[in-house]
């Protein structure tokens, strides 16, 4: 049983939280984070990402696997989440996976 960690609050209220027994682990969404002013820009900016690894830092100290769910990422976002100790990552989404295929197909089709 893994619980999502998918906003400010939760994060600020993890302490709480890993004190509920029956939690295997967690899940950070950070899609779903807005920075402190309501507003995405920042995501992994310097007040964001204070809340983050102050969150992973407690995960790691309660023994907890913790992954992260990212719908688009390059290398640096994902290095990210590896060095803060993240075990899973998850990154995509079906429909880029799907569009990527039918993009490549249709190309395929063009050819012949």
């Amino acid at each position: 049983r893994f619980v999502q960690l998918d906003s400010a609050e939760s994060l600020r209220n993890l302490p709480d939280i890993l004190d509920v027994d029956m939690i295997d682990g967690f899940f950070f969404s950070p899609g779903e984070l807005l920075r402190h002013d309501g507003t995405p820009d920042g995501l992994y900016g310097p007040d964001t990402a204070v809340l983050l690894r102050e969150a992973a830092a407690l995960l790691s100290e309660s023994g907890k696997p913790f992954g992260v769910s990212v719908l688009t990422s390059g290398a640096d976002v994902l290095k990210f989440w590896v060095d803060m100790g993240a075990s899973i990552v998850a990154s995509g989404t079906d429909f880029g996976y799907i569009l990527g295929g039918a993009s490549e197909n249709l190309k395929a089709i063009r050819q012949l």
